[in-house]
């Protein structure tokens, strides 16, 4: 169509405009986002092998070979006791909260292995900054049977270096720490760290 016959007809002439403007305005983005892509660069892969891996990523330091804690906390069910009132037996120490789901599926497996060993190891579940409530009904639920106590500051929690939860660790008879768990445990699982640090069965 001729300039002229355009001029002549300025309806036309916006509308022809119009056109010319989107198809540029369209070109355009196209053209910028092939320079700008906005899916992200990987600059660095990192590869861990095993020696490189942490092997308690939940626990900070090592705490192994360590005296436990004898700090007095609350139990559940009323009154003071501390992990230096087990000494004479090994204690499978379990930090655990009402909030955590890893926790409730790990329990009745706790409680498992604790029925099997009977009087051989202590087993004792630290309720980490939970409301005495919310404690006493995830022992009902799950139906543990084993000590379970109150860390409801979280000191105990802080002081041994757990990050997340659960983390079990496992006291020697001596009262040292002789080994820890990050993550939830299987009841074969259990079996197989209660018999490598206490040598029980």
């Amino acid at each position: 169509m001729k300039l002229s016959t355009l001029r002549r007809r300025p309806l036309m002439l916006g509308w022809v405009t119009t056109v010319i403007a989107l198809v540029a305005a369209i070109g355009a983005a196209f053209a910028f986002s092939a320079i700008t892509d906005d899916k992200p660069k990987v600059d660095a892969t990192l590869h861990l092998t095993a020696p490189d891996q942490d092997p308690q990523p939940q626990v900070e330091g090592n705490k192994v070979g360590t005296p436990a804690p004898t700090a007095s906390f609350a139990k559940l069910t009323g009154g003071l006791t501390s992990l230096a009132a087990y000494k004479g037996r090994p204690v499978v120490l379990n930090f655990f909260a009402s909030w955590c789901v890893p926790c409730r599926k790990e329990m009745p497996d706790l409680q498992k292995v604790h029925t099997e060993l009977g009087a051989k190891v202590a087993f004792l579940g630290l309720a980490v900054r939970d409301p005495t409530k919310d404690a006493s009904d995830l022992v009902k639920s799950t139906g543990v049977t084993y000590d379970i106590a109150r860390d409801p500051a979280g000191k105990l929690f802080s002081e041994l270096g757990v990050i997340n939860m659960p983390t079990t660790f496992f006291v020697s008879a001596s009262g040292r720490i002789v080994g820890a768990h990050p993550g939830a445990l299987t009841a074969a699982d259990l079996r197989k760290l209660v018999n490598q640090y206490f040598h029980v069965s």
